[in-house]
């Protein structure tokens, strides 16, 4: 069976040079993705970490999440978001429910362990760090150099876990949703069918990847188009230099996000004119958004509906066709 990993191999095989990710003023080719995923995974592994073990990391939008989940996939580690919105005492549960061995940690996320570092030390979870001054124990940037050795991958199977990914849900503490390998690639094939992506766009996905939106913003594993990041966090006016700039010709927002686009859009002076798909979903949108959005950008609008559970699915598109028909009279 493929498996998720191999869409990375193929991609640096096939589109060694062409830029796979775009974060602010760094941008990656498949090539350089594939190799230094491959030597974090080797790395890794030369610590002990194998197949079934989890790795988390805590992290703004950036390359380094995208590696770490590509070095995951290929190591048959299991991997874990944690969204740096959570309170201190979230996260330590987040850390203690999935077992992780191993917590990549951005240097401006650092402070948010001050409360809970005793606990995570006595836990035995060894602290990788990655920006400039993290003051953590081990370095990301030197571990690839130092690890140059090719990972040895593990035979897998399609029920294995790839993921856990952790819903807040409506009450209690966060819940860990299982993911396998037969899941992740079931949604990635299946996203990029349904939306009609293909290797020569540009798809800005602003989401922040602790959780389902790792797919979205990774989805380019299938065809080898470019993915856009949000530099970090989404803001309006970054998000639409990043899309003038980088021609982006599909986006995918919540409509809270979309509201503030278009709010950005109206009131600067940006070339949107590549766009071509225009996504959206999380969460009721107004038909006066939708017809704003649609009158605004003048592309085609599709809405998607999924859950964690379900490895986001997607289980349903609202098609552009079918937004015309509601907003000619049902809406």
């Amino acid at each position: 069976m493929l498996l998720p990993r191999d869409f990375i191999r193929r991609c640096a095989a096939s589109y060694p040079d062409k830029a796979a990710f775009v974060d602010g003023d760094r941008i990656a080719s498949w090539g350089a993705m594939h190799e230094r995923s491959g030597r974090l995974a080797g790395a890794l592994q030369a610590m002990g970490v194998a197949k079934g073990d989890v790795v988390a990391i805590l992290s703004h939008d950036h390359l380094e999440v995208v590696e770490h989940w590509f070095a995951c996939m290929k190591l048959g580690a299991v991997r874990v978001g944690i969204n740096w919105r959570y309170a201190p005492r979230e996260i330590l549960h987040l850390i203690r429910d999935a077992g992780a061995r191993i917590l990549f940690v951005q240097a401006n996320c650092v402070a948010l362990l001050d409360e809970i570092r005793g606990e995570i030390d006595s836990a035995g979870v060894r602290l990788i760090g990655y920006g400039e001054d993290h003051g953590l124990p081990d370095d990301y940037e030197t571990l690839l150099t130092n690890h140059s050795a090719p990972v040895e991958l593990p035979p897998l199977a399609p029920e294995d876990l790839i993921a856990l990914s952790y819903t807040t849900g409506t009450t209690g503490l966060p819940k860990g949703a299982l993911w396998t390998q037969r899941g992740v690639l079931d949604c990635v094939v299946n996203s990029m069918l349904q939306l009609g992506l293909r290797y020569e766009d540009s798809y800005f996905a602003p989401f922040p990847m602790a959780g389902v939106p790792i797919l979205c913003g990774t989805l380019g594993m299938v065809t080898g188009m470019t993915v856009i990041l949000p530099d970090g966090d989404f803001n309006p006016q970054r998000a639409l230099e990043l899309m003038t700039r980088h021609r982006a010709t599909a986006a995918i927002f919540v409509p809270t996000m979309l509201q503030a686009v278009l709010n950005a859009y109206k009131a600067g002076d940006y070339d949107l004119s590549a766009l071509r798909l225009l996504t959206y979903g999380s969460s009721p949108a107004t038909p006066a958004l939708i017809r704003n959005a649609m009158e605004t950008f003048g592309c085609e609008i599709m809405q998607l509906y999924g859950l964690t559970e379900s490895t986001a699915g997607w289980l349903s598109f609202l098609r552009h066709d079918e937004h015309l028909r509601g907003l000619a009279g049902e809406p």
